[in-house]
């Protein structure tokens, strides 16, 4: 996929770009709709634009300075960034480990944007 033929998904180049587009929209939902709730929330745009550019950028600094961990992946940014997107982590063997569980960092990026998009456009509604 990227530049080693040692690859854990079993996926050509055409899937590898639908998976990535569809990824990097749902991540991209996600932060739009944080940055929505955000602004229902708070009333000073600075505020709102200040907190947006910090969750934009947190799991690219997390990752940089901690490598792949909950934090890194959680944020609704996680599949978007420079070192950290989606490519890298499908091309990469990094797990996650709760109790005696491990879950590969792709999933728990998917899995906590769709979360999040659900919610956080809830939250806005709601604000």
């Amino acid at each position: 996929m990227l530049y080693s033929i040692i690859n854990l998904p079993n996926i050509n180049l055409g899937q590898l770009q639908i998976i990535l587009a569809a990824a990097g929209l749902l991540s991209v939902l996600a932060t739009v709709s944080c940055t929505l709730f955000l602004s229902a929330k708070f009333k000073d745009t600075l505020t709102v634009l200040l907190i947006s550019i910090v969750v934009l950028f947190m799991p690219l600094f997390a990752y940089v300075a901690m490598g792949a961990t909950w934090f890194s992946t959680i944020l609704p940014s996680a599949g978007i960034g420079m070192q950290n997107n989606f490519l890298y982590q499908l091309a990469n063997f990094n797990y996650l480990h709760i109790g005696g569980m491990s879950f590969w960092t792709p999933y728990v990026i998917l899995i906590s944007a769709g979360i999040e998009l659900f919610v956080f456009t809830f939250l806005a509604i709601h604000f």
